[in-house]
């Protein structure tokens, strides 16, 4: 159905408003303010009630197909090596080669929040031991944001995730997902460094004089057995050879790799662990995973509706005229991200807009989903529930938050912008017709 210029303002305004008053005053379950804000936005659509319900469904049920198994997957893989100590195996291990908390952190956050698929609930278990690395009491929280930032940015990075793959598989649905990897994880690795480096001179120590001095690392030994080593990293080892297998030798496409290779790694954490710690990590494992679950698929409710009714194409066929073409996408996922505070649900919602108009066929899907990756860490802030999760764990004041996180996550996203900025410069041309085009579909 058509819009006009002001009613899709509107439209988009008040859900907006409403999706952040019940997170702000009422401070409801995310799942629930998805789903309501879904029902909100399809009725001013003027869609009706039972149409909006229906919509809603198919969009709860594409999401639950897509992600569960790997979601489910991820988490019960965290929680079985949680329950056996191996989350300490493996970062005590990395600790004693880089002999620096930061860094160590940093490290282990960036590798686990890939085959973990969520990064909040791989903060929230490596926490406790991330928090016993730093022996300087002064910046004893330092490993915590370092950790935070790292696995936020190799989640968004890596393909596939629950971030990355909706929106691959939407701009370049011929392609396999792991094509953008050369690019994106070289940048994601990049991107770690740059804090860790920079978190040394973020958080100054003082020395007994009080003056700011180098780290004292005490000597980092690692008596852990190889074995126990190798057990802790087993589940993502299986993962990793997974990979090549699924795509070469068994064609899968790229939403089905993700399943495949989660599968995999749940397996064989599984089969490793002790039969008395199996069902209770899986039954655990699965408390928390429903949570996850649940707001992905809210986020493929609330997204469907808005595609289905017509607004997402309405206010693109608005913006593009009059936004460089390259802008929209930041700027959706800018507003998504600021009004709703997931990631997940910023790239699946987004992927959802965009994938009507004729952007994806002018611009590079790569430069694409890095800047949906850029919107993602603009404004991550009271909206944000990894926010409330750090502030939690560190005992930190809403200032102090802001700056350790939300500011340096801001300086990453634009980091990515401007990356991505300058591959559509540089290396991927993108025509000036997609208003055209995009006008004349509609």
């Amino acid at each position: 159905m058509p819009f006009s210029t002001m009613d899709v303002f509107i439209v988009f305004f008040l859900v907006l408003l409403f999706i952040l008053i019940l997170a702000y005053l009422q401070r409801l379950p995310l799942f629930i303010i998805l789903i309501l804000g879904g029902i909100f936005c399809g009725l001013l659509a003027g869609a009706g009630l039972d149409q909006t319900l229906q919509w809603i469904a198919a969009g709860l049920g594409s999401l639950f197909a897509a992600f569960a198994i790997a979601i489910l997957s991820g988490i019960v893989i965290v929680r079985l090596l949680a329950d056996q100590g191996l989350l300490e195996v493996m970062i005590r291990g990395i600790h004693a080669h880089t002999k620096n908390p930061r860094a160590s952190a940093g490290i282990v956050s960036g590798l686990l929040s890939v085959p973990i698929t969520c990064p909040i609930v791989t903060y929230a278990l490596l926490s406790p031991v991330v928090k016993n690395l730093e022996p300087d009491k002064i910046r004893t929280n330092a490993p915590l944001y370092v950790a935070a930032a790292c696995g936020i940015v190799s989640y968004i990075l890596f393909v596939p995730t629950p971030f990355t793959e909706p929106l691959a598989s939407t701009f370049a649905p011929a392609a396999s997902g792991v094509v953008f990897d050369p690019v994106t994880i070289p940048v994601a690795l990049l991107l770690i460094f740059i804090i860790i480096v920079v978190s040394g001179l973020w958080f100054p120590s003082k020395g007994r004089s009080g003056t700011a001095g180098p780290d004292v690392m005490p000597e980092v030994i690692d008596p852990i057995p190889a074995s126990l080593h190798l057990k802790a990293w087993a589940p993502f080892i299986a993962i990793v050879i997974s990979i090549p297998i699924g795509h070469f030798v068994l064609n899968l496409s790229h939403s089905a790799i993700l399943q495949f290779i989660m599968l995999v790694g749940l397996l064989v954490a599984l089969l490793l662990a002790p039969q008395n710690v199996r069902m209770s990590g899986f039954s655990e494992g699965v408390k928390t995973a429903g949570i996850v679950i649940f707001d992905v698929c809210a986020a493929g409710a609330i997204g469907t509706v808005m595609v289905k009714a017509g607004l997402a194409k309405s206010a693109l066929t608005i913006l593009i005229p009059v936004l460089p073409d390259i802008l929209i996408p930041f700027l959706i996922a800018v507003i998504l991200a600021t009004a709703q505070g997931s990631r997940v649900v910023t790239a699946i919602v987004s992927a959802q807009v965009l994938g009507t108009t004729a952007l994806i066929q002018e611009i590079n899907p790569l430069p694409l989903i890095l800047m949906v990756a850029a919107g993602s860490c603009l404004f991550c802030h009271i909206t944000d529930p990894f926010f409330h999760l750090i502030r939690k764990t560190t005992g930190d004041e809403t200032r102090t938050v802001i700056r350790n996180y939300t500011i340096p996550l801001a300086c990453a996203g634009i980091v990515l912008f401007l990356i991505a900025l300058a591959l559509v410069i540089l290396v991927f041309p993108y025509h000036e017709d997609a208003a055209l085009a995009m006008m004349g579909s509609t």
